[in-house]
């Protein structure tokens, strides 16, 4: 290599040397260094700034660079004045407490000069206090209240947790004395656990409280059954008891595609109880999913879900069916009758039971039939018509529903009894009087039908 290159070589290095070096100086002896200061120790939010003197490169580039997980990053860029004094704003870290780390980078005629590190504290000197009932009903309304140190007449907002993510639900404003209280409206008709933290906005940017919880409980509850298995078209009910909500609005939700719909409403009674069609998948066979919504003056409260299996009845069945309802329009029967009816004319017991089980028949409304058309034929006592319907198969409450609501007159029924036995016989007075007893009429309607025919 010759002397000259040699030479070239050493002056290039020297160069890079003194652009790459803090403080940097050339052959005049002029040194660039920079200065950094801060105020050491801020409120969270209240702006600062970073500030010193690039000496000896005025009108320089200046860059704050803060330390972030490790690395320096750009955060502000500004410019040195005549004199060589800068002021940029530490805005990185502004709205979270801690102790960050800061440099200045000045970009001068002698290459990139570093500042020393320098370090600003961030305090929270506003406290947010947060509490709630801790426990309140569905639908109850109930607040989140408390105090905010430092910082009167402000916004707050409350931000509840929703799907790990905080969700902003209530603003307000802090009193004069820092005091607030909002609603706690989210998931207000739902069981369940909640959380709530409240997010105040001071002058110096947001101070947020340590996060409150509310459950929801669930203080009226609701029953509900179905009778499990009905045929495609016959009437059926949901019912079920809603404990503390009597004399409430119910309404019975069906299952679907995917969503609850409502389908029929009511009221429960002044214990509670309720009962209520379902219509829903009526006519069509399939397994459905129902339950009962009752409001609760706060609220709704939810019964468990139900189902109901809408079947198909055979072709036996059908036919069964079809002749029970034949024999009914043409006359009356009991249940146990007209299940011995259709067996009478071939159908199995299984086929019979389930047709005159399935046609809806009202059997006191069958009893009341029988005890009239009796009556249109026949002379009874009211003790006497009794029998004769549980010996048709009636019901003890059966039989005395019909007879009773038949509107008999007994007392002319007795009188019709002793007329017909007069015509076939002689009887003195007494003789009349024990027959009319013997079938079933009170010795005042015997003695009455006695009279009536002369006997006396």
């Amino acid at each position: 290599m010759t002397k000259w290159g040699l030479s070239f070589l050493t002056a290039f290095l020297l160069l890079v040397g003194a652009l790459f070096s803090s403080p940097a100086a050339l052959a005049d002896d002029t040194v660039v260094a920079v200065t950094a200061a801060t105020a050491g120790t801020k409120d969270v939010g209240a702006a600062t700034n970073v500030w010193g003197t690039v000496s000896g490169a005025p009108d320089s580039r200046v860059t704050v660079q803060a330390l972030v997980n490790g690395n320096w990053s750009t955060s502000q860029i500004g410019k040195a004045d005549a004199t060589g004094f800068y002021a940029l704003p530490l805005t990185y870290g502004s709205h979270v407490p801690g102790t960050y780390s800061y440099r200045v980078v000045a970009e001068t005629w002698a290459g990139y000069v570093v500042s020393p590190t320098v370090t600003l504290t961030r305090v929270q000197n506003v406290k947010v206090s947060a509490s709630t009932a801790g426990s309140k009903p569905v639908g109850a309304a109930t607040n989140v209240w408390g105090t905010v140190t430092g910082a009167p007449n402000r916004p707050v907002t409350v931000q509840a947790l929703v799907n790990g993510n905080w969700s902003n639900s209530r603003i307000g404003t802090t009193n004069a004395s820092g005091f607030y209280a909002l609603p706690l409206t989210y998931g207000m008709n739902t069981p369940g656990k909640y959380s709530f933290r409240v997010v105040v906005t001071t002058t110096a940017g947001y101070v947020v409280s340590p996060t409150v919880t509310l459950t929801r409980t669930q203080s009226v509850t609701v029953t509900a059954s179905t009778a499990g298995s009905k045929e495609v078209g016959l009437s059926t009910n949901i019912w079920g008891t809603a404990t503390g909500a009597p004399n409430r609005t119910v309404t019975v939700q069906a299952w679907v595609n995917g969503q609850w719909s409502n389908s029929r409403i009511g009221m429960t009674s002044s214990t509670g109880f309720y009962a209520l069609p379902l219509t829903y998948g009526m006519y069509t066979p399939g397994t459905y999913s129902f339950r009962a919504v009752v409001s609760t003056g706060t609220g709704y409260a939810v019964s468990p879900t139900v189902t109901l299996t809408r079947t198909q009845k055979s072709v036996s069945q059908a036919q069964a069916m079809r002749a029970a309802q034949e024999y009914l329009d043409f006359m009356p029967f009991s249940r146990a009758g007209l299940i011995d009816q259709l067996e009478y004319e071939g159908f199995t017991t299984a086929d019979a039971t389930y047709a005159v089980d399935h046609i809806g028949a009202d059997w006191n409304a069958q009893a009341l039939r029988e005890a009239k058309s009796y009556l249109e034929i026949f002379y009874f006592s009211e003790a006497g018509l009794i029998d004769q319907l549980l010996y048709d198969g009636y019901t003890e409450a059966q039989a005395t529903y019909g007879v009773r609501n038949s509107g008999a007159n007994w007392w002319e029924e007795a009188a019709g009894q002793a007329a017909s036995y007069l015509e076939y016989d002689s009887f003195t007075r007494a003789e009349m009087i024990d027959q009319l007893l013997y079938d079933g009429f009170t010795a005042d309607q015997a003695a009455y039908g006695a009279t009536s025919v002369g006997l006396t």
